[in-house]
C-alpha cells in the first residue's frame, strides 16, 4: 500500500477515537452506544476506501467531520442520526464505485476488495449492534465479501463489464452479498470461463445475465429480479450508450438498497418496499397531527377523536402504525383497539386491531420477552435502537380497504375494553386513504 494511502487512513482512525472518547465520557452510556457504533462502522468504511479508491480517499477528513457531526449534534432519540450516516456512507462508497469500476479499464483487486469490504460492513452494520459477535456474523462481514471480490477480480481481468454486473446486481438483490449472492458470482463466472474456453461470448453474456437473476428468485419479487436481470443485460451490451445505462441502473439500485435495506430500524426488503411504497401507494389524508410523538390509548384515557379536512369527504381506506406496552402476554387474535371511520353519528368503516397480526409489544426483539410471548408478531414496519439496550424497539403498521369509497368526517380511536389494566396501545400515524 502506499504512502498516500497509508496516510489516508488517518481520519478513519480520528473518527474512531472521537467516537471511543464521546461514548467513554458520556453521562448516558447506554444512548452512547449507537454513536460509538457508527463511529465505528465510519471509520471501518472509510479505512477500506482508502485501500481501493484515491480520490475519494481524499475526501476521507470532510466525510470522517461530517459522520461526527451527524452523530454528535442530531437529537440522540430519533433516527435522523442513524439515517445521516447511512446516507454519507453510501455517498462515499458511490463516489469510489464511479472513480473505479469502468467498464473498459479493469480495477486492480485491492479496489475491489476495499469496495467490496466497504459496501458489506454498511449493509450488515446492525449485525454487530444487535447480534451475538458469532462466527456467521465475522463470515457474514468479512469472508463472504472477501471471497466476492476475489471471483469478482478474477472475472474483471477477463470482462469488466460482466464483473460490474455480477457485483452490483447481487448486492442490490440483497442487499450485501449473501448466500444467493455467493451461488450467483459463483456460476456466473464458472460459466464465463467455459464460454471463454469454448469461444462462446455469446453464451458468456446470457450465463452472467441467468447468474445475476435466477439464485435470487426465491427469496425476491420477480419483478426485481427481472429489472436487475435486464439492467445486467444492458451492461453487458456493446452499444456504450446502453452499457452505461444498464451500469447507472444498477448501481443506483446498489445504492438505493444500501440506504433503504441497510438502516436496523426498517425491517422491509430494501428495494422493494422502497419502490413499491413510491409506485403503488394510494392517495393517503393525514388525520390531525397526533400530540408529541405519538397519541397513548390507556384506562385513563381510552378513546379519542381526530377530525379530518371537510374535504375529504369520502375515503376507500385507513392505515396506522402502532405499538404496545405490556403486552407479552395476550394470546394470537386479541382485539387491543378499533379505529373507526366516522360520518354524522354512524360508523362506516372499522379497522379492528389484533394481536399477532397487526401489531404487537414495542419490545418483541429483546431477548427476554421474545422468550415469553403468548404471540409471534407480525413484521415491524418500523424499528429504532433504543437507549437501554441492544435490541430494536418496533412499531406495526396495519392497513384496512373497502371496495367502494365510504363517507367519512373525522377518526375514532378507541381501546377494547376489557383488556389488563396495564396494556396501552401508542399510535403513531393515522391516515385516511382515498
Amino acid at each position: 500500500m502506499s504512502r498516500s494511502r497509508l496516510a489516508s487512513l488517518a481520519a478513519p482512525l480520528a473518527l474512531a477515537l472521537a467516537g471511543a472518547t464521546v461514548a467513554r465520557f458520556a453521562v448516558d452510556r447506554a444512548s452512547s452506544a449507537p454513536t460509538l457504533f457508527w463511529s465505528l462502522v465510519g471509520a471501518g468504511v472509510l479505512a477500506s476506501l482508502a485501500a481501493s479508491a484515491p480520490r475519494a480517499s481524499r475526501l476521507a477528513p470532510a466525510a470522517a467531520l461530517a459522520l461526527f457531526g451527524a452523530l454528535a449534534f442530531l437529537p440522540a432519540s430519533s433516527p435522523l442520526p442513524s439515517a445521516a450516516v447511512a446516507a454519507l456512507l453510501a455517498a462515499a462508497l458511490g463516489i469510489a464505485l464511479a472513480e473505479r469500476v469502468d467498464a473498459r479499464t479493469p480495477p486492480d483487486g485491492i479496489a475491489i476488495l476495499g469496495l467490496a469490504l466497504g459496501a458489506q460492513l454498511v449493509a450488515l452494520a446492525e449485525r454487530l449492534l444487535l447480534a451475538p459477535l458469532s462466527a456467521s456474523t465475522w463470515a457474514a462481514l468479512t469472508l463472504t465479501p472477501l471471497a466476492v471480490a476475489l471471483v469478482l477480480a478474477w472475472v474483471a481481468g477477463h470482462w469488466p463489464a460482466a464483473a460490474l454486473a455480477l457485483g452490483l446486481s447481487t448486492f442490490a438483490a440483497g442487499p450485501g452479498w449473501h448466500g444467493a449472492g455467493l451461488v450467483s458470482v459463483g456460476v456466473g463466472a464458472a460459466a464465463l470461463a467455459v464460454a471463454r474456453a469454448r469461444g462462446w461470448p455469446r453464451l458468456g453474456a446470457a450465463a452472467v445475465v441467468v447468474a445475476c437473476a435466477a439464485p435470487h428468485l426465491p427469496a425476491a419479487a420477480p419483478w426485481l429480479v427481472l429489472a436487475l436481470a435486464a439492467s445486467a443485460a444492458a451492461a453487458l451490451a456493446s452499444d456504450r450508450l446502453l452499457a452505461r445505462a444498464g451500469a447507472a441502473t444498477l448501481g443506483a439500485a446498489a445504492l438505493a438498497a444500501l440506504i433503504a435495506g441497510a438502516l436496523p430500524w426498517r425491517a422491509a426488503p430494501a428495494l422493494e418496499s422502497a419502490l413499491a411504497s413510491a409506485l403503488g401507494r394510494p392517495f393517503s389524508e393525514a388525520a390531525q397531527a397526533l400530540p408529541g410523538r405519538a397519541l397513548v390509548l390507556s384506562t385513563a384515557s381510552p378513546r379519542a377523536e381526530l377530525p379530518l379536512d371537510p374535504a375529504l369527504g369520502a375515503a376507500r381506506g385507513v392505515a396506522v402504525r402502532t405499538y404496545l406496552t405490556n403486552a407479552v402476554e395476550l394470546p394470537c387474535g386479541t382485539v387491543v383497539a378499533r379505529v373507526a371511520l366516522v360520518s354524522g353519528g354512524a360508523v362506516t368503516g372499522e379497522l379492528a386491531l389484533e394481536i399477532g397480526r397487526d401489531t404487537a409489544d414495542w419490545a418483541v426483539q429483546r431477548p427476554d420477552v421474545a422468550g415469553v410471548l403468548a404471540c409471534p408478531a407480525p413484521r415491524a414496519d418500523w424499528s429504532w435502537i433504543p437507549a437501554s439496550g441492544r435490541f430494536l424497539g418496533s412499531t406495526f403498521r396495519a392497513r384496512a380497504a373497502w371496495p367502494v369509497e365510504v363517507a367519512v368526517e373525522r377518526v375514532r380511536l378507541e381501546r377494547a375494553p376489557g383488556l389488563p389494566g396495564e396494556v396501552a396501545i401508542a399510535f403513531f400515524d393515522v391516515e385516511v386513504e382515498r
